[in-house]
């Protein structure tokens, strides 16, 4: 609480940008208490770098959304907390494809966390969702799931760091970064 917010957005797979890559023109969005506004992005290659500021207070929801053309739509999403300790229900944010954390709580290695994945306001079953984690070797993802009839999945922790959730449908990609601390 009080401190500069920073976030970096990359454009690449599997947690790290990726050579030759460049973002076009992404929107971010940060979704609070006060409602939505639209963030600033510094675009540096396959990096960019947003800031929230020293204002930024509450459980908040970030994402970015590049119009893609053959390569379809990316959304990235995250939940940002700062400041006191928010325990609740997520609600989607209406994005086209979206991965939903189930009853936000602190998560911590060594429990199951569980994830819904909404394609357009629907859960969506049978959807193929892509797990990794910031400190892997593994090139690809190496937790995969298919969601169940209620658009969920679980995906137990054994990491440390952040966790990030995968999936496509047609030609969207969204994906949810969660990001822990212990």
């Amino acid at each position: 609480e009080g401190e500069d917010v920073k976030l970096s957005l990359y454009k690449g797979y599997n947690m790290r940008p990726k050579d030759g890559s460049a973002w076009t023109d992404p929107q971010v969005t940060v979704v609070g208490a006060n409602g939505a506004r639209q963030a600033e992005i510094d675009l540096q290659g396959p990096t960019g770098k947003i800031q929230l500021g020293s204002e930024a207070d509450g459980l908040m929801h970030i994402y970015a959304r590049e119009k893609g053309d053959k390569d379809g739509d990316l959304f990235a999403k995250l939940l940002v907390e700062v400041g006191h300790h928010h325990h609740h229900e997520i609600k989607p944010l209406g994005l086209p494809l979206e991965i939903v954390p189930c009853g936000y709580s602190h998560a911590r290695m060594g429990e199951s966390y569980e994830v819904q994945v909404i394609k357009d306001g629907e859960p969506l079953a049978g959807a193929l969702l892509r797990a990794t984690y910031a400190n892997t070797r593994n090139s690809d993802y190496p937790h995969t799931m298919s969601t169940n009839e209620q658009g969920k999945a679980h995906l137990f922790l054994t990491a440390r760091g952040n966790y990030l959730f995968s999936v496509s449908y047609g030609n969207v990609i969204s994906t949810f970064t969660l990001v822990k601390s212990f």
